[in-house]
């Protein structure tokens, strides 16, 4: 019992671990452009916390149906509760995106003093540079969430790690020194979600065939 429950548990713990590393070279990078672009940065992430919650939290859910569903080998079950489960994590994620692209300014002074205001143009520039692409993350939670309901949680790790945190170590490394730029740097993360949500398209459409197919 004990070598199920780390064979399940450990690869998410050492990937939910390995995170910090590449997001704390984003952050140096941010620390480099200025108190404006810092004070901004920090504004983008009291906004689009909801996106996180979100697509984490249905993800788990997800995650959790699959794991029922998939143990009671009802396979069809499992493919579709995955395909509304995709669906209703987009549609609400692109719905908070309209918003933030829209009101990211107006909905920053909630959390701000009047004397702090001169950084919400910059923040609804980050805002409306990173708000269209937020669907991109959907993909690499909702799907690695579906996989690890089925009892594999390694090879999620892996792609999670290929895709996301070696994704964005290279891009600080190799990209950002050539146009240091805060768009740039903050590129990073839907780079990064491009990646992982290729990976994981990839790997479930395999997956499904292979393990999925009988009802």
């Amino acid at each position: 019992m004990l070598k199920s429950i780390f064979m399940v548990g450990l690869p998410i713990g050492l990937q939910s671990s390995l995170y910090p590393i590449a997001n704390m070279m984003i952050q140096a990078n941010i620390n480099s452009m200025g108190t404006d672009n810092i004070a901004a940065w920090a504004l983008c992430g009291k906004l689009d916390f909801l996106v996180w919650l979100l697509v984490d939290s249905l993800a788990a859910a997800i995650s959790t149906f699959v794991a029922q569903n998939f143990g009671a080998n009802q396979y069809f079950r499992v493919r579709q509760g995955v395909r509304i489960g995709l669906g209703m994590t987009l549609g609400s994620v692109i719905d908070i995106s309209v918003v933030l692209f829209f009101w990211s300014e107006p909905l920053g002074k909630l959390f701000i003093n009047a004397g702090d205001y001169d950084i919400l143009p910059l923040t609804g520039q980050l805002m409306r540079s990173l708000s269209p692409l937020y669907f991109l993350y959907v993909f690499g939670e909702v799907l690695a969430g579906a996989i690890r309901g089925t009892g594999e949680t390694v090879k999620p790790m892996i792609l999670t790690l290929l895709g996301t945190c070696a994704s964005r170590i290279l891009w600080i490394l190799f990209v950002v020194p050539k146009n240091r730029t805060m768009l740039i740097i903050i590129y990073s993360y839907p780079v990064s979600w491009l990646l992982t949500a290729i990976c994981f398209i990839a790997f479930y459409s395999m997956f499904k065939k292979n393990k999925l197919q009988l009802s």
